[in-house]
């Protein structure tokens, strides 16, 4: 390669990745912790934190009772309780897919603003039961389309999820105790996004059973979508010094 096609190469780089350019910013996406919250059911919590560019909903609720508790065995740490009770049509949800039947979660919405699209990586929160019994949860997202019946197990600590998935509760508040639960959201599904909806479904095989949430973290990043013009601009300098270079071999 000659120096002048050198020097034409670094010029073409510089120009693409210019165009390129997308403002890319790594961070946590939004929290959901609940310290500072009065204890009593909710209809709806706000987001502790959102990251730039990025609108964090309230937690809100459908058919399904959301408090707010305080249990000093639980390392005085406020959670958010969910459970079925009177209120709640078809009541008790024994399992996940009985959950999922009736519409019964709370849910959260992240939107990037105008301009800029989501891309996940991971979400992470933990969980535990108030008491023995079986309990445990489902989780749909918007990415894909809420089409699973919840009732799909995957590998929390390493499978990516490509779909919704449930899981059994197996710690229990008063130990004190509560499980980690990271999972991946690096597939397709969550790249490239506007907006994603997160519902999480509880299940337990009596009332007021609850499964108690805490320090929900998405992770991602927030990126600038790239203009037309900036698109169209990088097509132009590729062919034009590609076509430079033809004339001059």
């Amino acid at each position: 390669m000659g120096k002048k096609y050198e020097v034409s190469a670094l010029i073409l780089g510089s120009l693409v990745g210019g165009a390129f350019a997308s403002d890319v910013q790594a961070a946590v996406l939004a929290t959901y912790e609940f310290t500072g919250q009065t204890t009593g059911q909710k209809t709806a919590i706000p987001a502790t934190s959102s990251g730039s560019n990025v609108t964090a909903s309230d937690v809100t609720r459908n058919n399904v009772i959301m408090d707010v508790g305080n249990d000093a065995a639980w390392t005085s740490r406020p959670y958010l309780g969910a459970s079925t009770g009177s209120d709640t049509a078809g009541a008790p949800f024994a399992n996940a897919a009985a959950a999922v039947s009736a519409n019964s979660y709370f849910t959260f919405t992240l939107t990037a603003d105008s301009g800029y699209e989501l891309d996940l990586s991971s979400l992470a929160f933990v969980v535990t039961k108030g008491g023995g019994s079986t309990r445990g949860f489902a989780m749909q997202t918007s990415a894909t389309g809420f089409s699973t019946d919840g009732s799909t197990n995957i590998n929390t600590s390493t499978g990516d999820v490509s779909a919704g998935f449930s899981q059994t509760v197996t710690t229990q508040r008063g130990t004190p105790a509560f499980t980690n639960v990271n999972l991946s959201l690096t597939g397709a599904a969550y790249q490239d996004l506007d907006s994603i909806t997160f519902r999480f479904f509880t299940f337990a095989a009596s009332n007021f059973q609850t499964v108690e949430y805490d320090n929900f973290t998405v992770n991602g990043t927030v990126s600038l979508v790239p203009e037309p013009a900036s698109l169209g601009l990088a097509g132009v300098v590729v062919i034009g010094a590609f076509g430079r270079r033809r004339r001059r071999a």
